[in-house]
């Protein structure tokens, strides 16, 4: 398992891919200790943002344990991170299982690796790719989120799999769309919002 950082708004950026080893789980000391996970997005956030670092980043997140407790809150409030609420159940609204995890599993798929060094660096070539999309990406995962969240009503809040979304038949929204659920960063600017995605 592996936990990225990316940088989509009108277009998308990977930002870090930071490797759990072999046979842990997720706790609240692997996503905010030292070198790893939240930290090392935060690190690489203060590289590109000198002059403001992480001043205006808002994280959005899901309910995981490693997320709520009181390890994590310490040290989002220590580092001066707002945390942005977002809908309490809301599976089939997650941005990485509609643009980044199909896009991975297709590049990806039926490729056997030998370690999972191996399989990290293949997956960060995957992301490499979707970050020279660029623009266009950035603006498909507004448009296939929107028409997520479409299908989420359509279908009262039932889970639903694989479903293939033409993003060349589907419109702009007229309103703001709302992100919600798994772990996201938002920073603010004086054009709008843009998001770091962080995915555990």
């Amino acid at each position: 398992m592996v936990a990225s950082g990316f940088l989509a708004a009108s277009c998308f950026r990977h930002v870090s891919t930071t490797m759990l080893e072999n046979h842990k789980s997720i706790n609240s000391e692997w996503y905010y200790y030292g070198t790893l996970a939240l930290p090392k997005v935060f690190r690489v956030m203060r590289e590109r943002r000198p002059k403001t670092g992480l001043q205006g980043i808002m994280l959005h997140y899901d309910n995981a344990s490693s997320h709520t407790s009181l390890r994590t809150k310490a040290f989002l409030k220590e580092s001066g991170v707002e945390i942005l609420p977002h809908l309490p159940y809301s599976p089939n609204l997650v941005t990485c299982d509609v643009f980044l995890l199909p896009f991975i599993k297709e590049k990806i798929k039926e490729i056997f690796f030998s370690c999972a060094e191996e399989a990290v660096a293949e997956y960060e070539v995957a992301i490499s790719e979707l970050s020279d999309q660029g623009r266009k990406t950035g603006k498909s995962i507004l448009i296939v989120r929107f028409r997520r969240m479409e299908l989420c009503i359509e279908n009262k809040g039932e889970y639903f799999e694989k479903y293939k979304i033409n993003i060349d038949n589907i419109l702009y929204p007229s309103y703001p769309i709302v992100f919600c659920h798994l772990s996201y960063i938002w920073r603010r600017s004086r054009h709008g919002y843009s998001t770091v995605q962080y995915l555990v």
